[in-house]
């Protein structure tokens, strides 16, 4: 119903009942009945307007939900095409230099070795000043978490380990601060608790980093059967439970190289590892 048409019959009605029972005097009466009868039902109109527009709202937030969660599916669909697109172009100027034996056969080869990367059957090696190293390129696109230990050992030496782990560290700040519920764990494994490496596990805990440790020491004396004493000579991250990036310094830990994989079976084998290590080192 209309509502100014509601008010006017209120209206009307209130002036005829005030009259009615009230006499002519009584009319004035009656329209303050008739106005206090439309401000209750306004009042309920209004909430009924308020309900109204609550359902609305709720609807347009699930259907913004089911329009994220759309989204996400299509994401990693989106990925692979431009991935294959990407291989189509790269296929076809690789025909246009096929007059060159040697240039041809050098792309086939990489691309070859691409392929088995992408299927974990080969390692991608970099080492310190390598241009595409992981701890370069590669932190940046963690989406979930990073799992890591550091053979802390290695700081000793009195080469640039420290300098290196500073702007890694500074990698991982941009990712907690893109991402707070990311989830990056270092578990820091030495023979013996320097102040360098002390003042290293206090400044990774205070940005956010959850930090463990574990003395070699200590450990070889525990007997600690869930741990293999060669877990403690190993330097890795894993970057969102699927990529694993193992480094090795060479004689005098001046450089080191890294050997990526995404390889199921080498992942699950090092993730198990690290969850071990967890549970038993000592959290800073």
């Amino acid at each position: 119903m209309n509502r100014w048409y509601r008010k006017a019959m209120l209206v009307i009605a209130g002036l005829l009942l005030g009259i009615l029972f009230g006499g002519w005097d009584g009319w004035w009466q009656g329209v303050i009945i008739a106005l206090l009868i439309e401000v209750f039902l306004g009042q309920l109109d209004a909430n009924s307007d308020i309900d109204g527009v609550k359902k609305l709202v709720n609807s347009q937030e699930d259907r913004l939900k089911n329009l994220s969660e759309t989204i996400s599916q299509l994401e990693p669909i989106i990925d692979q095409l431009d991935y294959r697109i990407r291989i189509i172009k790269l296929y076809e100027d690789l025909d246009k230099i096929n007059d060159y034996n040697y240039l041809h056969e050098t792309i086939l080869k990489q691309l070859k070795k691409l392929h088995d990367l992408s299927l974990g059957k080969d390692t991608y090696t970099t080492n310190l000043s390598s241009p595409d190293r992981f701890y370069k390129l590669g932190v940046c696109h963690t989406k979930k978490s990073l799992k890591a230990t550091v053979c802390a050992d290695w700081s000793l030496s009195g080469t640039n380990f420290w300098k290196f782990h500073d702007d890694y560290l500074e990698k991982q700040k941009e990712l907690l601060k893109r991402n707070p519920s990311m989830e990056i764990i270092r578990v820091f494994i030495f023979s013996e608790r320097t102040s360098e490496i002390n003042a290293r596990m206090k400044k990774e805990s205070y940005n956010g980093i959850k930090v463990y440790y574990i003395k070699k020491e200590e450990h070889l004396r525990s007997n600690n059967p869930h741990i293999e004493d060669a877990w403690l000579d190993e330097d890795y991250v894993i970057q969102d439970d699927n990529l694993l990036v193992c480094s090795y310094p060479d004689r005098n830990n001046s450089d080191f190289r890294d050997e990526v994989t995404i390889n199921k079976g080498e992942v699950r084998k090092k993730l198990n590892n690290f969850n071990e290590l967890c549970k038993y080192a000592a959290e800073y």
